[in-house]
């Protein structure tokens, strides 16, 4: 099949893309994002294109001119053939400095009249009465107080599609817009198990629409852009062109403080040396970024415009699936392509908010993966890669602060002690944090510990008390592999005091047992009430380690001399090695610990195991 195809009625503008929220939970956590298929400017262009081909003058830059003209397009460009535009109008502007009362009077001698505004590069869309575009452009071109004239050229979308049925059709839902919403899915679909995902799930969308079934102006494109330059848009997908410089819509471009994401167009032409370049790709513009396509090999598609010096850099543009009304589909074009590399610098953006266009289109196109194809084709001969991009985009590693350690409510090992280690998440303005690396020193030795999970924020770990000093540290790691500074904790050390131990003070009756499975093979217990085991110590964290048993009674638990606590230590299994209560305390000072019998009717018994401390 050649050439392109007559395009459906009101198929799309540029998708314009602003990043209104940051990825850093946006890659994680994306909600519905609407793809409008509704125009929100419809512009009625009811032309013939053999109508309108009537009327027609090429535009490109001349070289002859003293309005200095020529060398303004990326390549140098020649006279074209006849170019379709919208009969009737053309795009003036008059130069700096010309009084509206001279603005007027040349309107008068020129038989123009202004139809708008178009306020972004201060031109004028006028209507020409009694005389032909063409003759009207070149009497206003001669003027000294203008400084360009210009038809106002019918764009097209960049899209390719009906292989299907091999006919004139591309969609056939009488007023649907199946491009724009194809468009907009690639670029940012949602993550709600449906369909498709797009580049960017999170990035907010604003659908400006130009184009119906003949295409739309250059007048209405620089509309558009203005529109959403206003909004404050920093990066737009522009799925559209065709020939036809136009000086008014290059300055639209420059002025719109956008990364302007260009198709490079669809008539497999080499825009380097073609007399007629499709534009806005064909500009040299800093803030445009060409987009070729490529299929799923790699391989450069048979209707991709291309071009060594003109075209940045190519993306998958052959049979992509995305939204379109009521469903999904697969098309094929530039206008598929664009959307892939918009979608990526929306990531970029997303996780650094000060990169510039100029930033964004380096970044695209400095971290593409190699595509041979496109060699000698493309500036960059690479394929736009969203990993490699967001690594270049995202320089700043994640804030973390220190785990915190403390003696949780569990079992005691036969000669260890168990600790809780735990840390707040940490925070990253990027990409987000992808894992934590937490590590274990043990006088002055690290090695990393295992976590449950690659997020996990806590870890239970069983430690040797006695002279050994303990010091746990965490870092973590974000979505592109910077990675946080080590936040360490206190270096601390454990302490067990068996119920033998010299340090514990005993009032009232307590007897001594054997007990197979106690922390050191021995309990004391006591079975009137009030009777009472005491410990003075200093540190973080104090644990009392008891058993539990259906002959187990309560105790009370007093802290520096106030009651903090009433444990209940039944339980219908017996369990030995028990912490049965567990309390962080202020540093820096002395503390007691008491554990005070109850004496439970029926259930008399209350064990002293140990305390541990924590220092």
């Amino acid at each position: 099949m050649s050439g392109l195809k007559r395009y459906s009625k009101w198929v799309a503008l540029a998708v314009v893309v602003a990043v209104a929220s940051f990825l850093s939970t946006q890659l994680r956590q994306a909600p519905e994002v609407e793809l409008p298929d509704a125009p929100s400017k419809q512009v009625s262009v009811d032309v013939k294109e053999n109508e309108a081909a009537a009327d027609t003058l090429s535009s490109s830059p001349k070289s002859n001119s003293a309005d200095g003209l020529a060398a303004l397009g990326r390549a140098a460009a020649l006279p074209g053939a006849n170019l379709s535009a919208v009969p009737g109008r053309l795009i003036v502007k008059f130069k700096e400095g010309v009084s509206q009362a001279g603005r007027a009077n040349a309107r008068r001698q020129e038989r123009i009249q202004v139809v708008r505004e178009l306020g972004l590069v201060r031109a004028e869309l006028v209507s020409v009465e009694g005389r032909t575009v063409a003759d009207a452009v070149r009497a206003l071109r001669q003027r000294p107080d203008v400084e360009y004239a210009e038809p106002d050229h019918i764009r097209k979308p960049s899209g390719y599609w009906d292989f299907y049925n091999n006919d004139s059709t591309v969609h056939d839902a009488v007023d649907n817009d199946a491009h724009g919403t194809h468009v907009a899915g690639t670029i940012a679909a949602s993550v709600n198990g449906q369909g498709i995902v797009g580049v960017a799930p999170n990035v907010k969308i604003m659908a400006l629409k130009f184009l119906g079934p003949n295409g739309g102006s250059t007048s209405d494109a620089i509309d558009a852009i203005g529109y959403a330059t206003k909004k404050g848009v920093r990066i737009s997908n522009n799925s559209w062109g065709g020939p036809g410089y136009s000086q008014a819509l290059k300055d639209a471009i420059e002025r719109s403080g956008q990364l302007f994401v260009a198709a490079a167009g669809n008539s497999s032409k080499n825009q380097d040396t073609s007399a007629d370049p499709d534009y806005p790709a064909g500009y040299n513009s800093a803030n445009v970024l060409s987009v070729a396509a490529v299929d799923n090999r790699g391989a450069l598609a048979s209707f991709s415009n291309y071009g060594a010096t003109t075209v940045d850099i190519s993306a998958p543009g052959v049979n992509i699936l995305s939204s379109v009304p009521g469903g999904y589909s697969f098309y094929s074009g530039t206008s598929m392509a664009a959307p892939h590399v918009t979608g990526v610098a929306a990531l970029a953006k997303s996780v650094n908010s000060a990169l510039t266009p100029a930033d964004m289109k380096n970044i695209m196109m400095s971290t593409g993966a190699v595509a041979p194809s496109t060699s000698g084709k493309t500036v960059t001969g690479a394929i736009v890669r969203a990993r490699a991009a967001l690594s270049k985009a995202d320089t700043t590693a994640p804030t973390v602060k220190a785990p915190v350690q403390s003696l949780p409510v569990a079992t005691m090992g036969t000669v260890t002690v168990p600790v809780t280690l735990t840390w707040p998440a940490a925070t990253d303005a990027g990409s987000g944090v992808a894992r934590y690396q937490l590590q274990q020193g043990t006088n002055g030795t690290y090695s990393d510990v295992t976590l449950s999970s690659a997020l996990a924020r806590s870890k239970y770990i069983s430690l040797s008390p006695g002279s050994n000093k303990y010091t746990f540290r965490v870092r973590a790691y974000d979505r592109v592999g910077n990675v946080s500074a080590w936040a360490s904790g206190p270096t601390f050390t454990l302490s067990a005091y068996q119920e033998s131990n010299t340090a514990i003070v005993y009032s009232g009756t307590w007897k001594s047992q054997s007990l197979s499975g106690a922390y050191g093979g021995a309990v004391r217990y006591a079975t009137a009430g009030g009777a009472s085991a005491k410990i003075t110590f200093s540190g973080r964290n104090v644990s009392w380690v008891s058993r539990r048993s259906t002959t187990s009674g309560k105790a009370e638990i007093y802290l520096d001399g106030a009651r903090v606590a009433t444990v209940d230590l039944y339980s219908s299994t017996a369990q030995t090695r028990r912490v049965v209560f567990s309390r962080a305390v202020t540093t820096g000072t002395s503390h007691t610990l008491q554990v005070r019998v109850l004496g439970t009717s029926g259930r008399p018994r209350v064990d002293l195991d140990a305390f541990v401390v924590l220092r």
